[in-house]
């Protein structure tokens, strides 16, 4: 088997140059499904099921395209795509990512590589803080979002429950309100299951143009929507250290010209040993309207 990769027809004892001219003179190597039998070192062959050139190393057949680059559409790979199993394998916690040992994303090559062991466990949810070059990040303190309602319809209360406050200690609710219905209504909030507004104390402060206005009461605002209008409110939720549930919203109502400020300071008459849920009530039945949606986070410490 000649090793150039071409074989030639026997044209007799001379050769003359028509015949080594003549295409029909000289053929590739070729062949579907398998290899030569009895190789030499350097013998080329193509693979016709394949479309690729290989040659004999002497102790197996080696791709010619294999030095590090194969062509898929208009891209190169280096090596090409891993296997199923390649990827299996660095999926494994007890190895690591490319080996470098349990919960570990990667490893120092040698101590003279400024590289570092990172390690994979953090706490989920947690955000983390550089600690320069050679310091694993640190967690830090942040926002979790608990839960989040779009209103998919017009409703008259949005609950909340299975809180913690003794744990997240602090909570902060954001809301839109659109009111499609034709009288105001009041948007309160409640807790614990305790819907009665005079167990809550009200202080507000409202800024209308020119007028600022102000007053107490016993209720649990989180602000007054208008009729077939708008109502946004953002609000600090807790328990003081002496259990008294507390509230402090900053809102705006009315739409336009006819915006408005209005901020309310809530505490209920009476302590609590916990927050384990809210209720955002309206006054008038469907004032919750569909499309509004409410927002509540609680913070993570580190």
């Amino acid at each position: 088997m000649p090793k150039s990769g071409l074989k030639h027809i026997d044209v007799g004892a001379e050769l003359t140059r028509t015949e080594w001219e003549s295409e029909e003179s000289h053929e590739v190597v070729h062949g579907t499904g398998g290899f030569p039998s009895s190789p030499v070192e350097r013998q080329l062959f193509y693979r016709d099921d394949e479309h690729r050139w290989y040659i004999y190393s002497g102790t197996e057949w080696v791709w010619l395209g294999g030095g590090g680059m194969e062509v898929h559409g208009n891209e190169y790979h280096d090596p090409d795509f891993a296997s199923e199993a390649d990827l299996s394998s660095h999926a494994v916690a007890a190895t690591g990512v490319h080996g470098a040992g349990s919960d570990y994303l990667c490893g120092a090559k040698s101590s003279g590589i400024k590289a570092r062991d990172f390690v994979r466990g953090f706490t989920p949810g947690k955000l983390l803080k550089g600690s320069g070059a050679d310091a694993n990040p640190v967690e830090i303190s942040g926002w979790e979002k608990v839960a989040e309602v779009v209103a998919g319809s017009n409703l008259d209360y949005i609950d909340f429950t299975s809180l913690d406050g003794n744990t997240d200690l602090y909570y902060l609710l954001f809301g839109s309100f659109r009111n499609s219905q034709s009288s105001s209504a009041a948007q309160r909030l409640y807790v614990n299951g305790d819907y009665t507004a005079a167990n809550y104390y009200a202080e507000y402060i409202e800024c209308d143009n020119s007028t600022v206005s102000a007053g107490r009461l016993n209720d649990s605002y989180l602000g007054g929507i208008p009729a077939n209008d708008r109502l946004i409110v953002m609000a600090f939720i807790t328990r003081d250290p002496d259990g008294y549930f507390r509230f402090y919203t900053f809102t705006t109502r009315y739409t336009g010209s006819a915006v408005r400020i209005q901020n309310w300071a809530i505490c209920k008459t009476a302590t609590i040993t916990n927050i384990t849920s809210l209720r955002i009530s309206s006054s008038y039945p469907g004032a919750i309207g569909q499309n509004s949606f409410v927002i509540l986070c609680k913070p993570r410490t580190a």
